[in-house]
């Protein structure tokens, strides 16, 4: 999809009569009603932004299943309105499907091959109708959105994108070799999860969160029961216990796995109070990762990260157990530290061990891996080369898994997912076979060398299915 030809599809929009529909509104960098935002509307909104009347906008895509997305909303709004810039919020379902109209369907695959699918919300900014650059993807506070959009809006002022970084688009795999694996099971679930799912280490459970309120799903049973919290409850390596982002920034909440289940089982788990609140991580997104243990298991050194609002960060403690495995004591062995300062990063999630953490490096827009040093200090030690979604380790952190455009679909001009692994130790990047999603899909390793994943169904209200297959390595 080259830029030229979506300038034209606007040019042919205007003269089947919809150009000069660009409302005073957003002449003025007012924002829209997202509620009536669509493909086409955005397109009649660009349909003046021809050659001659260059002109920048905004498109964030959000979608139901991904709540920060939803949440971010009023932060993209604060954000364009700082920078004076249009802004149109589009629903991640009107990306998915081909547009009955030619040009449509071209600003549709413009913004998919920019990355606006590959995680949402997505940003893309828009010049004389056209993305320029990939999107900038993850939840941010309307302050970082400000910070990390401005150059970008500068550089086109300047007249330097088709020259500079922004030109180039990071890639999303291509058409690489199908994996042989097992299909070992297949869970049926009535609706769509969270597209951001965790499977409780030694259990059937699975967390996700549907509609504000997070729940803990049996895979085998289907029987569910609501958990603490409304987003990301998050298992740690060892499943020894949850942690989870407390309301409004409250801080990060720490619970004890054995309790959650104890009172869960008896419809009592959302009213369990936390072990800790930890106030100092107020932001979003947790991942956990084991520093060491003793032989006993009688202390556990736990590395948590937490992302967004001020950047990657991570903390550790040091968790003691009786000889039943409960939890008796938590202690933060230090502050809270800021990982990789100099670098723009999203979607950062921790190795199984902590020391490590893969994350989206905005300035190439391909997925990366970090290896975590003294005060936040950070190395890169792999790139992907990839658009991703978040990357997950598997136990010794030599796979990565995650989901992107499927490659095999592509040349079709289709925006769907599938999962793929990437070996860090040769670089090869496989496809898992029948993993294309409807809808976003970010992998889960279970165990050694077994990955679990959805397929989810076409709206939120149809069946899904997960699969758990092995053997990834």
């Amino acid at each position: 999809m080259n830029r030229s030809s979506v300038v034209t599809g606007l040019l042919i929009l205007s003269t089947m009569g919809l150009a000069g529909l660009w409302l005073g509104a957003v002449r003025s960098g007012a924002v829209l009603d997202s509620d009536r935002d669509s493909l086409g509307a955005l397109a009649r909104r660009l349909a003046d932004c021809e050659p001659s009347r260059p002109c920048k906008h905004l498109v964030y895509v959000r979608s139901d299943a991904m709540p920060l997305s939803v949440r971010g909303v009023p932060e993209i709004v604060e954000a364009s309105r700082a920078l004076g810039v249009p802004l149109t919020i589009l629903p991640a379902h009107a990306l998915f499907e081909p547009a009955d109209e030619t040009a449509l369907d071209a600003l549709r695959m413009a913004l998919v091959e920019a990355g606006a699918t590959v995680h949402f919300p997505a940003v893309v900014v828009m010049d004389t109708g056209a993305p320029v650059g990939n999107a900038l993807v993850g939840f941010k506070p309307a302050e970082i959105y400000e910070s990390m959009l401005g150059p970008r809006l500068e550089t086109l002022e300047q007249g330097a994108a088709t020259g500079g970084l922004m030109a180039t688009v990071a890639p999303v795999v291509g058409n690489v070799p199908e994996r042989d694996v097992q299909l070992l099971a297949t869970y049926p679930l009535p609706s769509r999860p969270g597209a951001f799912f965790r499977r409780a280490p030694g259990t059937r459970y699975i967390s996700f969160d549907l509609g504000r309120v997070v729940y803990l799903h049996h895979l085998e049973s289907n029987e569910r029961f609501s958990a603490p919290g409304q987003l990301d409850f998050v298992p740690s390596p060892d499943g020894a216990f949850f942690v989870t982002p407390g309301a409004r920034y409250a801080g990060l909440q720490f619970y004890s796995a054995r309790q959650i289940f104890r009172q869960g089982t008896q419809g009592n788990a959302r009213a369990l109070d936390p072990l800790v609140v930890d106030e100092t991580l107020r932001d979003e997104y947790p991942s956990v990762g084991i520093l060491d243990r003793e032989e006993d298991g009688s202390r556990v050194r736990y590395r948590v990260l937490t992302a967004w609002r001020e950047g990657a960060q991570y903390r550790d403690y040091e968790f003691k157990f009786d000889t039943t495995g409960e939890i008796t004591d938590i202690q933060s062995l230090n502050r809270k530290t800021a990982a990789c300062q100099d670098l723009q990063l999203s979607l950062p999630i921790l190795s199984k061990d902590g020391r490590e953490m893969s994350a989206r490096d905005e300035r190439t827009g391909t997925t990366k891996v970090f290896r975590l040093g003294p005060n936040g200090a950070c190395r890169e030690v792999f790139d992907s080369g990839m658009q991703t979604t978040k990357a997950t380790f598997n136990y010794d952190g030599a796979l990565l898994a995650f989901g992107s455009r499927d490659g095999e679909r592509t040349r079709l001009g289709d925006p769907r997912p599938a999962i793929y692994v990437v070996d860090r130790r040769t670089g090869e990047t496989t496809r898992i076979p029948e993993s294309t999603s409807k809808s976003l899909t970010i992998p889960e390793f279970v165990g050694p060398d077994s990955l679990l994943f959805l397929v989810a169904g076409s709206r939120a209200n149809d069946p899904s299915e997960l699969r758990l297959i092995c053997c990834v390595r």
